[in-house]
């Protein structure tokens, strides 16, 4: 949640009045992260996660985990690319 891509994507997900809204999907719970260590990455969790929250009903949880079980799809964003490959596999669901 460092990125503008986060609001972006949850507006044309669940924001059916939008221009270019993109049927079938709604964004409903998110993950802060961050990368404590990168300032663009850090500084900018905080505003995204309350817009996400206030602007859009979003819920906040407190680990990848935690948005799979709340989760049927999931939008990795991230400014700092290092993390991608560990948050993914922290995304990736076990097969039925």
């Amino acid at each position: 949640m460092d990125t503008s891509h986060v609001s972006a994507f949850t507006q044309l997900l669940n924001d059916s009045t939008h221009t270019y809204h993109v049927s079938g999907g709604k964004v409903v719970v998110a993950y802060p992260g961050g990368s404590p260590d990168f300032e663009l990455s850090i500084s900018r969790v905080q505003g995204y996660t309350d817009k996400l929250r206030d602007e859009h009903g979003g819920q906040i949880v407190d680990s990848v985990e935690a948005v799979t079980e709340l989760s049927d799809a999931i939008l990795l964003e991230s400014v700092d690319g290092r993390v991608h490959l560990e948050r993914r596999g922290l995304a990736l669901l076990p097969p039925p």
